[in-house]
């Protein structure tokens, strides 16, 4: 397996949110939460001013709803929101997409040969 392949990728589709097979949410059509995902999923891996996203995106300027709020809705909590959100703080968000073999090693140190899963992702042990 080469260390850019990819193991874990976010989707989201008419049924909603997805890291692999595993449903994490279920965001309304067109609502905030899926028009930020919709955003960052269309710019992945690229550090963005919140204040950017939310513009772009057509998000209520007026809402008071922070940067952490959409991820927690979305179902990025935990290991999950720093493995895929490596950056959520100071007006900044990137989005990782995908999660490759290369950023487990590097940065969380789990090797190549050992079986990861989703449920391992959402386990607060696990790293």
């Amino acid at each position: 397996m080469a260390d850019s392949a990819p193991l874990f990728t976010v989707a989201l589709n008419e049924d909603g949110l997805y890291v692999n097979e595993w449903l994490i949410s279920k965001p309304q059509f067109d609502s905030p939460n899926y028009r930020f995902i919709s955003y960052v999923l269309y710019h992945p891996n690229e550090k963005l001013k919140f204040a950017d996203v939310t513009t772009a995106s057509d998000l209520p300027i007026q809402s008071s709803k922070r940067l952490s709020h959409y991820l927690n809705e979305l179902g990025f909590k935990g290991q999950l929101k720093s493995l895929f959100f490596p950056v959520s703080t100071g007006g900044y968000v990137m989005f990782r997409n995908p999660l490759t073999v290369e950023v487990l090693e590097r940065h969380y140190g789990v090797g190549v040969g050992e079986r990861i899963t989703v449920e391992d992702l959402l386990n607060p042990d696990f790293f």
